[in-house]
C-alpha cells in the first residue's frame, strides 16, 4: 500500500530497535543478578574462597552475564524484525539493514550490560544498582532536556543513555562517534570501578 502511494517505505528492523530500547531494562536486571545476587544471599564469601583468583572471578562475572544479555537481545530483535515483515509485508527488510541494525543493538546491549554489572559491583544491591542503571539509560537523558534549560540538556547529552538512543533510534544530534565514546566510556568507568571494588573491597 505505501509503494502504491508513493510513500517511504520503512524497515522492519524498527521492530527490534523500538523493542530493544525498551525491553534491554529486562536483560540488564538478569546481568545484575548474577553479580549483586550472591552478595544478598552471602554466597560472595565462599565463591571468594573457591575462587582465590579475584582477577578470574571478575572476567567471569563480567563476560558471562554480558554476553548472555546480548545474545538474547539480538536473537529477540530479529524474532520482532522477522515478525513485523510477516505482519506487514509493506515492510523491507535487507541484509544490510538488518546487518547494521543487529550489530547496533548488540553494542547497545554490550555497553549497558557492562555498565550494570560495574555498577552491580560497586553498589552490590540488585535495587541501587538497576535505579543508578535505569537513570542514565532511560529517565535522565529524556527527562533533563525537557526542563528547558540548556545545560541540562548539554549534560543529557553526555549520558550512556543518549549514545543508546542515537544508536537504536538515530536520536539525539550527535555523530556515530560520539556515541561510541559515551557507550564505551560509561560502559568502562563502571567496570573499572566494579573491577576496583572486588578486588579490593571485603565481600562483607
Amino acid at each position: 500500500m505505501a509503494q502504491e502511494l508513493g510513500w517511504p517505505v520503512a524497515s522492519a528492523t524498527m521492530a527490534g530497535q523500538y523493542g530493544v530500547m525498551i525491553g534491554q531494562f529486562a536483560l540488564l536486571v538478569l546481568a545484575l543478578l548474577a553479580v549483586t545476587q550472591e552478595y544478598a544471599s552471602g554466597a560472595v564469601g565462599p565463591t571468594l574462597q573457591w575462587t582465590p583468583r579475584r582477577g578470574v572471578l571478575l572476567a567471569a562475572r563480567v563476560a558471562v552475564p554480558v554476553v548472555v544479555a546480548t545474545v538474547a537481545g539480538v536473537v529477540l530483535a530479529l524474532v520482532a524484525d522477522l515478525a513485523a515483515v510477516l505482519i506487514e509485508p509493506d515492510l523491507t527488510l535487507t541484509a544490510a539493514d538488518l546487518a547494521d541494525s543487529l550489530g547496533g543493538i548488540a553494542a547497545v546491549l554490550l555497553a549497558g550490560g557492562a555498565l550494570a554489572v560495574g555498577a552491580g559491583l560497586v553498589l552490590r544491591s540488585t535495587a541501587a544498582a538497576l535505579a543508578a542503571v535505569f537513570l542514565l539509560q532511560l529517565v535522565l537523558p529524556a527527562l533533563l532536556p525537557e526542563f528547558g534549560a540548556q545545560w541540562l540538556a548539554e549534560v543529557a547529552e553526555w549520558l550512556p543513555g543518549s549514545g543508546a538512543i542515537w544508536t537504536l533510534l538515530g536520536e539525539p544530534e550527535m555523530s556515530a562517534a560520539q556515541a561510541a565514546t559515551l557507550l564505551v566510556g560509561w560502559a568502562a568507568v563502571a567496570l573499572g570501578l566494579g573491577g576496583w571494588s572486588l578486588l579490593r573491597r571485603d565481600a562483607g
